[in-house]
């Protein structure tokens, strides 16, 4: 029962087991045993997909918004987009479905996403939504005509749609594709590839390889161009995740994060995690000073379970964003100085290896080091708090 509910509902169950159960014998044989679902193939009617193709022939310039639920789907993602000669723009959480280099894909839609993002999806006539939760912080525009598509009855409707479509996007997909015409004008492929020109010009000049302390758009980019691509990274809340949203260019690696529950103290257990599930592959948490001092007394369980993990602490001794958020508010800073320890020396405390980083061009060699070590290894980086 706990599984359907993690499962079906998408989220996390729990079995409480009494203490005097625990100590009774039992007979497996005489225990009634959870029927197992094996499939949740849902497709809607023909008739309904040949509407959606309808629509989506009819539009000049759509534009197609991934969230998670497409993230199985992204091979059939990129041929629709190809064969609409439509970007693609993606929710923070499926940063990566695919490779942000890709030509066909702009970049995240919301609070971490480009102008120019913003841009693309507002001169739009047509948002093709596919597997999106509709966060208040990817912000997708009310009076935009939307086809959207999700396996969550509860999702549909939750934005104004124009046709929805209930069921897997991987069952969905390669039918919509069939039906929907090839598009042969190329005007918002040139236009998003001069925006992404623009863009990614912004970033390396945001990324100043001179200043003291890093700055944390230098510090994605050195981790854009080191970490291996098939790496799983997991990211906290906080300054560090939108800095990795905004500025880390993902390749082929998976990331983790929390959603958008705040839930500070992420990064480090997810790693554990994610170290579990692919134990042959590099993980890396990317974390603040305020998240990792929530959990770093886990650090010691890394090392007591020799899970190869490494730790890169963006050290800017303060709750930077619980400050923007303030100033935001008009509200004066409040209680968010931070008192570090010194995390390096901690994590050689504990049994594992800590490396400090002070300045730009040790950065690099950190991290290729770190790579090469088979063990727990955390990067203290000593980072600016400002944004800009």
């Amino acid at each position: 029962m706990a599984l359907k509910y993690a499962v079906f509902k998408k989220g996390v169950a729990q079995v409480s087991i009494p203490n005097d159960l625990q100590k009774e014998a039992v007979d497996p044989d005489c225990c009634e045993r959870e029927m197992r679902i094996t499939t949740q193939n849902i497709v809607p009617e023909d008739q309904e997909i040949e509407r959606a193709a309808a629509f989506i022939n009819q539009a000049k310039k759509p534009v197609i918004l991934a969230g998670w639920g497409a993230f199985e789907s992204s091979d059939m993602v990129l041929k629709i987009a190809q064969k609409l000669k439509a970007p693609i723009v993606t929710t923070f959480r499926a940063k990566g479905i695919i490779p942000e280099h890709n030509e066909w894909v702009l970049g995240i839609l919301g609070d971490v996403g480009s102008q120019h993002t913003r841009s693309m999806v507002n001169a739009s006539d047509l948002l093709i939504t596919l597997g999106v939760g509709f966060s208040k912080r990817t912000n997708v525009p009310f009076e935009k005509p939307l086809i959207q598509v999700d396996i969550d009855p509860i999702k549909l409707g939750k934005h104004p749609f124009k046709i929805a479509l209930l069921g897997n996007c991987t069952l969905i997909l390669p039918r919509l594709y069939e039906k929907i015409e090839t598009k042969t004008d190329l005007t918002s492929y040139h236009e998003m590839t001069e925006m992404k020109q623009k863009w990614y010009a912004q970033l390396d000049k945001e990324a100043d390889p001179h200043a003291v302390p890093l700055r944390p758009p230098y510090i994605m980019k050195v981790l854009s161009e080191t970490l291996p691509e098939d790496a799983v990274i997991t990211i906290d809340v906080g300054e560090n995740g939108w800095w990795f949203g905004r500025n880390f260019m993902m390749k082929k690696q998976r990331f983790a994060m929390s959603g958008y529950l705040a839930t500070m103290g992420f990064g480090l257990p997810g790693a554990f995690a994610a170290k579990l599930a692919y134990p042959e592959k590099t993980v890396i948490c990317i974390t603040g000073d305020g998240g990792f001092s929530m959990t770093m007394g886990d650090f010691v369980t890394a090392v007591k379970y020799e899970l190869p993990i490494i730790v890169v602490v963006l050290n800017n001794k303060k709750l930077a964003m619980i400050e923007r958020e303030q100033r935001m508010e008009q509200f004066p800073p409040f209680g968010v100085d931070l008192l570090n320890p010194d995390f390096a020396a901690f994590a050689n405390a504990c049994g594992g290896t800590g490396i400090k980083v002070l300045k730009p061009g040790e950065l690099k060699t950190a991290v290729e080091q770190a790579l090469k070590m088979n063990t727990q290894v955390l990067l203290d980086v000593d980072t600016d708090a400002k944004r800009f």
